[in-house]
């Protein structure tokens, strides 16, 4: 039998929105929780929430609005050897980045985020660890990890050094696997 089924919360249009990607807590064992990245219904906002199976509720920890364009959602969750969550989103879709999402700071569109989602901050149900580049940056999301991406899709923490190997989607016929040192923090990847 299915442990949860998050359909009614789930946008499906488009060929890219949906269930984007799940991360298992590195202290399933005492937490229970289960994160995943989604695009949510009705809005289609790319959606971070927690699932936590004691008590079989999702709680919903950050959105960000995506609802233009369907494609470039990114959406792979993965924690690192820092025990921190790296949350990947793209660009807010179509091609030559309209929005100019990947090279500006007040969005979380076409980023790569770190969170510490084990502990609530200042209102907010997760932290943001204060080793990350743009924490007390004006105008910038704090949640920054790396920017500069089109559609970080996939990406792997290696678990040999911490470093992030990244499958970024390019435009017209080259697609990128980008490497980001572990610890290598606001990077730019151009777009």
């Amino acid at each position: 039998a299915p442990v949860l089924s998050i359909q009614d919360r789930v946008s499906e249009t488009g060929n890219e929105r949906g269930l984007l990607g799940i991360a298992v807590s590195p202290a399933f064992a005492q937490d229970q929780s289960v994160y995943l990245a989604y695009t949510r219904l009705p809005d289609s906002a790319v959606t971070l929430a927690r699932y936590r199976l004691t008590d079989a509720r999702v709680e919903e920890l950050l959105t960000q609005e995506h609802a233009t364009y369907w494609n470039h959602n990114g959406g792979q969750l993965a924690f690192g050897p820092d025990g921190l969550l790296y949350w990947s989103i793209g660009d807010g879709g179509d091609a030559g980045d309209p929005f100019r999402s990947g090279q500006r700071l007040d969005t979380l569109l076409g980023k790569i985020l770190r969170l510490d989602v084990s502990r609530a901050c200042g209102g907010l149900p997760y932290c943001v660890p204060s080793t990350n580049p743009f924490v007390g940056t004006a105008g910038a999301r704090a949640e920054i990890w790396a920017y500069g991406l089109r559609n970080a899709w996939k990406f792997s923490v290696d678990p040999a050094d911490g470093s992030l190997w990244i499958g970024d989607v390019g435009q017209g016929t080259l697609e990128e696997i980008d490497h980001l040192a572990a610890g290598a923090s606001g990077a730019n990847f151009g777009w």
